[in-house]
């Protein structure tokens, strides 16, 4: 029984983490894995790949190998992630002035 954890844990993994998990569009995403194992991880990579993009939400999504909607939705719903700027946010600002 004691050797066969490493084997129940890729399974559990792999299982939880990788098949269809009930959430619409497929199986969970790279970025999704990480989110839920690692979210401070997940935090630094999407604020570093919107900073890198100059705010622009498509390229930073398609660094991340997500959809651009994915990742609106992640800046959207995460807390952690609600001060980071994007080029909407900049004209939005550009707007109200």
């Amino acid at each position: 029984m004691k050797n066969d954890l490493p084997q129940i844990i890729r399974e559990f993994v792999r299982e939880t983490l990788l098949e269809k998990s009930g959430k619409p569009g497929g199986p969970r995403t790279k970025m999704g894995a990480i989110k839920l194992l690692h979210p401070e991880d997940f935090n630094t990579r999407v604020g570093a790949a919107v900073k890198s993009a100059d705010g622009d939400v498509d390229k930073a999504a398609s660094s991340l190998n997500v959809a651009t909607r994915t990742l609106y939705h992640y800046l959207e719903t995460v807390p952690q992630l609600d001060k980071i700027e994007t080029t909407s946010d900049l004209e939005d600002e550009e707007d109200k002035d």
